[in-house]
C-alpha cells in the first residue's frame, strides 16, 4: 500500500475481505475505498450479505410486510431487545462532540449487516429480507 487510505486489489486480496472483494459485494472502483477513518465502501445498488441474503432498510420491510410499527418504534423496541445498540464516533463537523448511530449486535447479526456508510464513520443496519419475519415475530410482535 502506499500512503494512508490507498489500497489496491493486491493488499485485499489474501485479507480477510478477500472472499467479498472477490465475489463483487466490495468494490474497489474509487480511488479511496478505504478512508482515513478505515470504514470500507460498499458499493451496489443491490445490498447482499457475503451468504449472498438480499437487506434492506428495516423502514421498507416493516412496509412491505405491512407490520403496522414506524422504523423508530421498531429500533427502540430492537435496542430494549438488544438485538441493536447505539454506538458513538466523532462528529465531523463539531470537533470534541459525539454523534450516536445504531448498530446490530452480535445477536442481531442473524437477521442483518451493518453496512459501512460511504462519507461517515459509521454503519446502518440493514435487514435480511429471508429472516425478517423471524425477527417481526420474535422480538417486535407482542403475542
Amino acid at each position: 500500500m502506499g500512503k494512508q487510505g490507498d489500497v489496491t486489489s493486491a493488499s485485499v486480496r489474501g485479507s480477510a475481505d478477500s472472499r467479498l472483494y472477490e465475489s463483487g459485494i466490495l468494490s474497489l472502483n474509487s480511488s479511496r475505498p478505504f478512508q482515513e477513518t478505515g470504514v470500507l465502501m460498499v458499493s451496489g445498488e443491490e445490498d447482499r450479505s457475503s451468504s449472498g441474503g438480499r437487506t434492506e432498510p428495516i423502514s421498507i420491510l416493516l412496509k412491505r410486510q405491512d407490520v403496522g410499527l414506524s422504523a423508530a418504534k421498531a429500533n427502540r423496541t430492537l435496542l430494549a431487545k438488544g438485538i441493536l445498540e447505539e454506538r458513538t464516533r466523532p462528529s465531523e463537523k463539531e470537533p470534541g462532540k459525539l454523534r450516536t448511530y445504531k448498530a446490530l449486535t452480535d445477536e442481531g447479526l442473524r437477521y442483518g449487516i451493518n453496512k459501512p456508510q460511504q462519507l461517515i464513520n459509521e454503519t446502518s443496519p440493514r435487514y435480511y429480507e429471508d429472516t425478517f419475519a423471524e425477527l417481526v415475530s420474535k422480538y417486535l410482535i407482542e403475542g
